[in-house]
């Protein structure tokens, strides 16, 4: 008998739109690395594709920050809308 794999559900609702924000503002994941770091967020290119994949929970804290260096909303981030672009 064939295994049937449940699907994961998402670690966070975020993902999608940090993704969505990041590329419109032409950031490689990198330089959003680089700016969470110097905002006083410790984490790496691996860290922000697992939140973008939704594969990586994400702390309250996080959601701060990476609003604040995308010149976003929290509640966009959480909740969609409108971007402030």
């Amino acid at each position: 008998m064939k295994k049937v794999r449940k699907r994961k559900a998402p670690k966070n609702v975020i993902g999608e739109r940090v993704r969505l924000i990041r590329t419109k503002r032409k950031l490689t994941i990198v330089d959003f690395v680089a700016i969470l770091n110097e905002m006083g967020l410790e984490i790496d290119r691996t860290g922000v594709s697992r939140i973008e994949n939704n594969q990586r929970n994400v702390y309250d804290y996080e959601i701060l920050i990476i609003a604040e260096a995308l010149e976003e909303t929290t509640e966009f981030l959480l909740h969609g809308g409108s971007m402030e672009v």
